[in-house]
């Protein structure tokens, strides 16, 4: 029941995720094809999605607009100068007309299109004359040198392009086909080479905008309610539960995805807490003890929604594992399956709510979640409701 529970609970949120407009605002401009420039703010999403459309916001508008390739000669993002134009190039032989990231602009030119999760490099001469690297695995073989003729192949009409130069070829072959690569090799070729064709302009590839991930640290508090419950060694002996209020104590990490989703982010959070458990058990009469310090480490996904720049409120789910040491215990027989004061270990899951509440460059994080957990000690469940507190720096 729980793990249906959790499936459920799981499945709605990746679904309500999966049905958000995915948005990274980025200050930039598009350029019409009546030669109109528009300043505003554009959707910097994934390179795939990039190349496809353009999701533009005009300065003084709230609503983000759609463009095609077809209806724009390109768009271009101010803090970074990553620059998209519309061209017409052969995408596996067929043409079409897509939003190619211009790398590199001069005597041979440089552009950039992702589909389908492969990379497309497109070397333009001044005559217009195009070389396509399709950035596909060459390692199909336990034979090296069917693996050599498999990136020979790959590379050959990018090396035909940079022939006059020895070393750009050697930089071809030896170093990995990505934009950050291929953009220093053709710059460096046509400072050398193309001097004719004028001044040899790199559009600014970022690889730090690129892959993008922000990051933030917080502190936190939780305040577990709820029960734990070891599981008798036989059926001779009767149901047992302790009732648990324990406090925890420990700092997180917020990493943000938002090239690829729309205010989600990935949750990481480690918590320290010293169970100490003291209840008469009527079987034996006695009563039964159970000490230990926790080291639990909670991953998972937040996605916040609605609200606006003050108040944020957010649906959470993930998993959980924790380490026990240092454990001890008293009169436990009735749940003892082997030494029981050896160290063990916990894993479960949580699902939860809260609300971002910004103050400043600051947050302060307020959150609900309900965990169930299987603790190896003495065969025990946990399940609780917690109170989250944290602050995001």
């Amino acid at each position: 029941m729980i793990k249906l529970h959790l499936g459920v609970t799981l499945a709605c949120l990746f679904l309500a995720i999966a049905g958000q407009a995915q948005t990274n605002p980025r200050k930039g401009y598009i350029m019409t094809n009546e030669g109109d420039t528009i300043q505003g703010t554009i959707d910097y999403r994934s390179d795939t999605q990039n190349g496809q459309k353009c999701l533009f916001c005009k300065d003084g508008e709230q609503d983000f607009k759609t463009y095609y390739p077809q209806q724009l000669k390109g768009y271009r993002l101010k803090d970074s100068g990553i620059y998209y134009i519309s061209r017409t190039l052969p995408i596996d032989s067929v043409d079409q007309v897509v939003f190619a990231e211009f790398l590199i602009k001069g005597g041979l030119s440089l552009y950039h299109y992702k589909k389908e999760g492969l990379d497309y490099f497109f070397f333009e001469d001044s005559d217009g004359k195009l070389a396509v690297l399709k950035n596909e695995e060459f390692v199909t073989s336990f034979r090296a040198s069917e693996n050599r003729q498999n990136r020979r192949k790959i590379l050959h009409d990018a090396a035909e392009m940079l022939k006059k130069s020895e070393k750009a070829t050697s930089r071809l072959w030896a170093e990995r086909t990505i934009s950050q690569n291929l953009s220093s090799i053709v710059k460096e070729y046509n400072e050398e080479y193309c001097t004719e064709q004028g001044e040899c302009t790199q559009f600014e590839y970022s690889v730090k905008a690129a892959n993008y991930l922000p990051m933030r640290f917080f502190a936190a508090a939780e305040l577990f309610m709820g029960e734990f419950a070891p599981h008798p060694f036989s059926d001779m002996y009767e149901e047992f539960t302790y009732q648990m209020t324990v406090p925890r104590i420990g700092v997180g990490l917020d990493v943000g995805l938002p090239r690829l989703l729309k205010n989600v982010s990935i949750q990481g959070c480690l918590l320290f807490s010293k169970w100490d458990m003291s209840k008469e058990y009527a079987p034996l009469q006695k009563e039964c003890s159970l000490k230990y310090y926790s080291a639990q480490l909670d991953a998972g996904l937040s996605w916040h929604f609605l609200g606006g720049n003050t108040f944020k409120p957010f649906l959470r789910a993930g998993g959980m594992g924790g380490y026990l040491f240092d454990v001890s215990a008293e009169n436990m027989t009735a749940f003892q399956y082997g030494s029981v004061d050896e160290n063990g270990g916990s894993f479960g899951y949580y699902v939860g709510a809260g609300l971002d509440w910004q103050l400043g460059r600051h947050t302060l994080r307020l959150a609900a979640n309900y965990e169930a957990a299987k603790v190896t000690v003495c065969d025990s469940k946990t399940k609780a409701f917690n109170l989250h507190v944290a602050f995001v720096f």
